[in-house]
């Protein structure tokens, strides 16, 4: 929830709040608790239409100015020193990307994920691109120069896998990466109005097949050193995903 962001203990956070012309109240409910909070620096940016997750991800980027960038969603729920934790890891290893582990909340429980992992970037690209290691961007704290040095960011229209068509390319780019083994994200599983819940529609299997294009053909024009092999373990985990969720 947002309480859970404005009651971080780390002080030096910049809050950018995008408001994708949502029809519901969300915004009249964080403006009342914002009442509350007074000394925090927020930035409120609207977009005049709904434009979907990966364009509300990029807004975000766009208008933000601190040194590492965290991408949260609103209806998840975070430990108090989550960014206190993320950051200091980050100062004192020079990371250029934190992950910790998450919980997810289901409707009739909780289960900890663990995200273990050791290497570099290249490595942890090829991690998230066999299934090893999660492609989320809310349980990782990123440098923000991986985002503008390199031009990559989420692509307006593909909402499902937005994450995964980032990270399996910006991980590359990454000189050092720390792993937090401890969950301080409660992940909601419980909506069943989210992209990542209900039963998949025809466009979010066409955003899927977008994004494992995107990721795909980056490698593979840039020659980088991610193998045709873990490529195509990723086109494989694909397809089952869309199998199963379709």
């Amino acid at each position: 929830s947002f309480r859970s962001l404005l009651d971080q203990t780390y002080g030096n956070i910049e809050y950018i709040i995008v408001d994708d012309a949502s029809p519901d109240n969300s915004m009249g409910i964080i403006s009342s608790l914002l009442e509350s909070y007074p000394c925090k620096k927020v930035k409120i940016i609207a977009h005049q239409k709904n434009r979907g997750l990966a364009a509300a991800r990029a807004t975000g980027l766009s208008h933000a100015s601190g040194e590492y960038i965290l991408q949260l969603d609103s209806d998840d729920c975070f430990e108090k020193d989550y960014v206190e934790s993320m950051a200091s890891a980050a100062c004192e290893t020079q990371s250029d990307i934190v992950i910790c582990d998450y919980q997810a909340v289901y409707p009739h429980g909780e289960r900890y994920f663990s995200q273990e992992f050791r290497g570099d970037g290249k490595q942890l690209c090829e991690s998230i691109l066999v299934g090893k290691t999660q492609g989320f961007v809310w349980n990782k704290l990123i440098r923000r120069k991986l985002y503008t040095d390199h031009g990559i960011f989420p692509i307006e229209g593909i909402n499902m896998w937005e994450d995964v068509a980032v990270m399996g390319i910006l991980a590359y780019f990454a000189d050092k990466v720390y792993h937090i083994p401890h969950a301080f994200i409660h992940y909601n599983q419980t909506n069943t109005n989210s992209y990542s819940t209900h039963r998949l529609s025809e466009k979010s299997l066409r955003n899927i097949i977008s994004a494992v294009a995107v990721v795909s053909d980056f490698h593979t024009s840039h020659a980088t050193t991610i193998s045709q092999d873990v490529l195509n373990v990723f086109k494989l985990r694909a397809k089952f995903f869309c199998l199963v969720n379709s």
